[in-house]
């Protein structure tokens, strides 16, 4: 695998995405393919890339997300705070649990597929993102107990 299949634990990644941003992707896809640059269009290559086929670094795409959050009038707190580009990914994972459950999914149906969304091996390293969910969301605090008894036990302190 390329740059992108670089991964946490090794483990390939499916994300589900809305219309409009794989539409932009695609044309990034379509855009960046058109570069000069052998092997490009090689599954193996970097997706995003600079005008020279050279993979985008962390600390340029940091470098970006910081130019929009501060667009967007939101204020940096702190090197332990954030705003960080990993939060996308608990605000993702809240998000789409709650949209689930909100759904009427099965939240023993709805937590597995999250944790193999999110890359994990096993449901308790899932754990973080149920309990600040459910924190979040009130509506879901007994379903969520339930389920954190059940695979957590109540030793550790959620009713």
């Amino acid at each position: 695998m390329g740059t992108w299949g670089s991964t946490k634990n090794g483990e390939e990644r499916l994300v589900p995405v809305c219309g409009s941003l794989k539409d932009n992707l695609l044309k990034y896809l379509h855009y960046r393919n058109m570069l000069p640059i052998k092997g490009i269009n090689y599954a193996e290559h970097a997706f995003f890339v600079k005008l020279n086929g050279d993979a985008v670094s962390s600390a340029n795409a940091y470098r970006w997300f910081k130019k929009v959050y501060t667009r967007c009038g939101i204020a940096y707190r702190g090197e332990h705070f954030g705003p960080r580009v990993h939060d996308l990914r608990h605000t993702m994972a809240a998000h789409s649990l709650v949209k689930m459950i909100g759904e009427e999914m099965d939240i023993y149906a709805a937590l597995p597929l999250l944790a193999a969304c999110l890359g994990h091996k096993t449901l308790t390293a899932t754990e973080g993102y149920v309990r600040l969910t459910c924190s979040e969301y009130p509506d879901l605090l007994r379903q969520c107990s339930s389920l954190n008894n059940f695979i957590y036990g109540k030793e550790d302190g959620i009713e």
